[in-house]
């Protein structure tokens, strides 16, 4: 057997984001990244509105930081699931073969 003939385990195993293979794992893992990607921009934009409004009270904020910071994941989750469904939909709808490409016999 020779060493620079075999193929390298990194190099054979798939991606979680590899979508032809596994395409609901590589879904859910494009939503979490992007989720945590999201997660301090809008904990940013969220605590700015909140320091800078003055309709907000001391009744208005979360009484803890960690349902803050849940209550902000869960947005971003959210966010994440409508850009990553558009994303791959508008992804499928640009490869599928057009009516008019498909040759007929």
């Amino acid at each position: 057997m020779n060493v620079f003939t075999t193929d390298h385990p990194m190099a054979s195993q798939s991606s979680c984001f590899d979508a032809k293979e596994y395409p609901w794992r590589s879904f859910f893992c494009s939503i979490v990244v992007l989720a945590l990607v999201l997660l301090p921009l809008l904990a940013g934009l969220a605590l700015y509105l909140i320091a800078s409004d003055e309709m907000f009270t001391q009744e208005d904020l979360p009484p803890s930081v960690i349902e803050f910071i849940a209550t902000i994941f869960a947005w971003c989750l959210f966010l994440a699931l409508g850009c990553v469904s558009v994303y791959r939909l508008l992804a499928w709808h640009q490869t599928r073969p057009r009516q008019s490409e498909v040759t007929r016999p």
